[in-house]
């Protein structure tokens, strides 16, 4: 986020390099929205955010909007945040999962009334990718495509993310049973896609519970 970017009450969020030492401090200051306190919660989860958006959404230029679009989420509601600082980063991830959940619905159905060509999944700026491996998460993501919201997000967030069920489940605000039931609905679904794509027949063999 640069210094363009405007937070609630009209703050900006702006790069800022002192750490808070006490997190009481930092949490008060979130509360009553201190520019200085916006730019620490970006500083401490915008990594953790990022991933998560990025294992759900694969190769999409969206991203970064959704980034910032969680932590302006975060800002605007923080007054409803009952919880300390151990329960903030999942409270933040909740916020960016309910975000991609949207966007992923709102984009299932505007498929239904245009095309969209291959362009909407960029090549990642990194020049180490791996070209490879970036062609097999291509060919993966596709399939992700045409697993609904729901079923996509616990999907990714259990094999991408690594994610214990658990988390899973209360990351998307769902019983720990129907986490396990989409979970199996998708990997059985992925699977069966994937042993017929020659470049992921291998790999669905290692998508596992």
């Amino acid at each position: 986020m640069g210094s363009a970017d405007t937070g609630t009450n009209g703050h900006r969020i702006v790069p800022f390099h002192r750490r808070y030492d006490d997190d009481q401090v930092f949490l008060k200051d979130l509360r009553q929205c201190h520019r200085a306190a916006h730019a620490e919660l970006y500083l401490r989860y915008s990594d953790a955010v990022e991933r998560v958006i990025q294992r759900t959404m694969g190769f999409d230029q969206d991203i970064p909007d959704l980034v910032q679009e969680t932590f302006l989420c975060a800002i605007r509601g923080i007054e409803g945040f009952r919880g300390d600082i151990p329960n903030l980063k999942f409270w933040l991830l909740r916020i960016a999962v309910n975000n991609v959940r949207q966007k992923l619905r709102r984009r299932r159905i505007h498929s239904w009334l245009t095309f969209i060509g291959d362009d909407r999944m960029p090549e990642p700026e990194s020049p180490q990718a791996n070209p490879e491996i970036l062609h097999r998460l291509r060919h993966a993501y596709a399939i992700l495509d045409s697993l609904n919201a729901e079923d996509r997000i616990v999907f990714t967030l259990r094999i991408l993310d690594r994610m214990k069920m658990e988390d899973v489940a209360e990351l998307c605000d769902m019983s720990l049973s129907t986490a396990k039931r989409r979970f199996s609905d998708a990997r059985d679904r992925f699977m069966r896609r994937a042993k017929n794509d020659p470049m992921l027949a291998d790999l669905a063999q290692g998508v596992e519970p």
